[in-house]
């Protein structure tokens, strides 16, 4: 039974690394798994499925695949991914419960394990872990990491905390001491660490991480997700970071402003502070760290600019620039509830 299982797990590694090679989703970006499913042919369906985590059939040339609608989107993703491994290594029909879709719950059937290890490797190919790895600036296979780092891992490839750390230990990225260590907090213990004790009003909402390092990057909050922003500012207090939004951008290259009413639909104002950290006794100045944190309201493609800039005059040349795209997805059932994927109705 054990060769039987490990062949169908090696052949599951080699099937989701063929396929994300096939698809090119080995780059620098998350996986968009619901896209893939339904460019692949395949009924893409979100229903109330009670105790169901999602189902693969096929009848005749009808190939579906089912979503409990219930559930939060990075199980969604992870059970998305499980099902389309189902179809890729040929199985049959296959009902899925949590014990067949969660990391380390209790399986013994050999087709889920594959199906199981396809949706980890798939999600989470070697390139993209890597790119990931050093764009939040640890190494490829760190000698530690903390829960904030393997949370912000899980969140910019769309898995849950435990997927992602079980995969960085499957895939040797952290030892399984550092694995069992970071399974000891819970995510919401993380949130509330970043929020300085405050944990989302939205139990399943996110909280995304920005400070200088985030320039250039690609963010993927949901609705009611969190952005907690975290700056230095200059020390002599003439100077204070501003959003601004450049949403449109001709072909010169010439940005139009946005007004801050039109964007204050998207986002949210939910803190404003400034802290002084501590300073050497050579510097005469205190220094400051602007928090800011807004929530997302709505869906959409935005480029967000956080510019630091003379309190005096806001035409005065910007001192420092933070830049990110945010990609807030709808849902794939548009108005509704529940049913068929938006884009094949």
């Amino acid at each position: 039974m054990y060769s039987h299982t490990a062949r169908e797990i090696q052949a599951a590694v080699v099937a989701a690394t063929r396929e994300s090679q096939r698809l090119k989703t080995t780059r620098q970006q998350r996986v968009d798994i619901f896209t893939i499913i339904e460019e692949a042919g395949i009924w893409l369906l979100f229903e109330d499925l009670q105790s169901l985590y999602g189902y693969y059939v096929r009848a005749g040339d009808s190939i579906g695949i089912a979503l409990n609608a219930k559930h939060p989107l990075y199980l969604q993703r992870s059970t998305a991914a499980h099902e389309y491994g189902h179809h890729v290594l040929n199985h049959a029909v296959s009902f899925d419960k949590a014990d067949q879709i969660e990391p380390g719950r209790p399986t013994d059937d050999p087709k889920e394990l594959a199906a199981q290890t396809f949706a980890a490797h798939f999600l989470m190919p070697l390139q993209l872990v890597n790119a990931t790895l050093l764009r939040m600036g640890l190494t490829t296979t760190p000698s530690t990491m903390m829960p904030q780092q393997a949370y912000r891992f899980a969140l910019e490839l769309g898995v849950s905390y435990a997927a992602a750390v079980s995969h960085l230990m499957n895939v040797k990225k952290i030892t399984p001491a550092v694995a069992r260590s970071l399974r000891e907090v819970e995510p919401r213990d993380i949130k509330t660490l970043i929020g300085q004790g405050a944990r989302p009003a939205d139990s399943w909402a996110d909280v995304w991480v920005v400070d200088k390092s985030s320039h250039g990057h690609v963010l993927y909050p949901r609705v009611n997700d969190e952005i907690h922003v975290s700056l230095e500012e200059d020390t002599d207090d003439t100077t204070a970071w501003i959003l601004t939004m450049p949403i449109n951008v001709d072909l010169r290259g010439v940005e139009r402003p946005i007004e801050p009413s039109a964007y204050d639909a998207d986002f949210g104002l939910l803190r404003d502070d400034i802290e002084t950290i501590a300073h050497p006794p050579s510097v005469g100045r205190p220094q400051y760290i602007r928090r800011l944190v807004y929530q997302v309201l709505r869906s959409g493609r935005t480029v967000v600019r956080l510019e630091q800039r003379s309190v005096a005059s806001a035409n005065t040349p910007r001192h420092a620039t933070v830049e990110l795209s945010l990609e807030t997805s709808p849902k794939r059932t548009g108005m509704a509830t529940r049913g068929l994927s938006i884009h094949q109705r």
